[in-house]
């Protein structure tokens, strides 16, 4: 059972197209529960110490892991985020002023009513 489990993880890893299979394979196994995402896990060997010390204060000031800092760094540099969009008032008071397309004519009312008398 665990050499499957990891031959899927494996799989996971390296073809992102079989995800929802394995994900349904590991379900089927009792591997995964129902909303439970399959994470790939990252080794980094031969780091400088310099820089393994600069992870862990970072992590210290944002009152993280390490392991944790590193994560977010990776998402921050490879997956950034969008800015927000504007929102529909700012839309369209951006809109530049100019000739009123839909301007009318001014509207003088109406005239009065025709009575019998008039008809005559």
């Amino acid at each position: 059972m665990v050499g499957v489990i990891f031959l899927i993880k494996f799989i996971l890893a390296t073809d992102g197209r079989m995800r929802n299979l394995c994900n349904k394979l590991l379900h089927s196994l009792g591997g995964v529960g129902n909303n439970a995402r399959l994470m790939a896990q990252l080794i980094v060997r031969n780091i400088e110490p310099d820089v393994v010390r600069q992870l862990q204060r970072n992590a210290a000031e944002h009152g993280r892991s390490a392991e944790e800092e590193h994560r977010e760094i990776l998402r921050n540099v490879l997956c950034p985020k969008r800015p927000a969009a504007p929102d529909f008032k700012t839309l369209l008071t951006s809109i530049p002023q100019g000739e009123d397309i839909f301007a009318r004519e001014p509207d003088f009312g109406r005239p009065p009513p025709r009575t019998c008398t008039d008809c005559n």
